[in-house]
This record gives structure tokens, sequence and C-alpha cells, in this order.
């Protein structure tokens, strides 16, 4: 009877807990709505020629003194660093160039044959470089390895 009790009194205070948060974010976003408000009314009781002015400078302010993320944050789950991807993304793009090369490379063969000849064995070799690459490159974070 205790264990349950134990479990009923967590789970009332997850969610009262969860209620106080959102209580707290609903609270946070009525005031940024009345401040957009108080500024909007400022904005409106200025002369039509400076409003334009005053906009820019009200964005401007709110961008340099509440940043989306503090200077030194890492960089959040939805923005991506450009180095994870990296060598998957040479090695995509070494074939794609590659199938473009080749039929470019056929289409100016008849006319300078040594250009168009050089241009698909270019293309081939970027294909064949660029299919090395993704198969024998290391296990990234996107990828299924066997341990999984």
């Amino acid at each position: 009877m205790s264990v349950s009790n134990a479990n009923s009194d967590r789970e009332q205070t997850r969610e009262l807990s969860s209620a106080e948060e959102e209580q707290e974010e609903e609270s946070v976003e009525q005031r940024l709505e009345e401040l957009a408000d108080e500024i909007s009314r400022v904005i409106e009781a200025c002369p039509v020629r400076e409003k334009d002015a005053l906009h820019d400078y009200a964005v401007s302010l709110v961008r340099e003194r509440a940043p989306a993320r503090p200077k030194g944050a890492e960089s959040g789950p939805l923005t991506e660093n450009p180095g994870d991807h990296s060598a998957g993304g040479a090695a995509r793009a070494g074939i794609g160039y590659g199938l473009m090369l080749i039929p470019v490379g056929f289409v100016i063969s008849p006319v300078i044959p040594p250009i168009g000849v050089l241009l698909m064995i270019a293309g081939a070799v970027l294909m064949v470089s660029g299919l090395f690459a993704v198969l024998f490159s290391g296990p990234r974070s996107g990828r299924r390895t066997s341990d999984d």
C-alpha cells in the first residue's frame, strides 16, 4: 500500500510541476506580448517619418540585449555543425559532379574529342572515388552499424 501511495505522490508532484511550468510559460508569453504592445504604442505615437527607423531601432535593441542564444552556448539540436557530415557530403558531391561531367564530356567529345574524353574520365574518377569514400568511410552518427 505504501508503494502505491509513493507512486501516486510522485505522479501528483509531476503533474503539479508540469502545471507550474505551463503557467510560467504562459506568464512569460503574456509579458512579452504586453511589452510588444507597449513598444508598438510608443512607435505609433511618433511622427510617420520616424516610425520605420524607430521600429528598426527597437528590433536591434531586443536582439542586442536579449540574444536568442548566449554567446558561449553551443549549437542547439536543430542547428547542425558543418564539420559533422563533411566527409559524407564531399563524397556525395563527388558522385554528383561525376554524374554531371560524364554527359557533358559525351556531348563535347564530337566537337573537341580530347576535352570530351578528359571530362568523361574525370567524371568517372569522381564517381568511383565518391563511391569508395561513402562505402569505406567510418561509421557516422546517422549510420547504422552492426552494434545497433
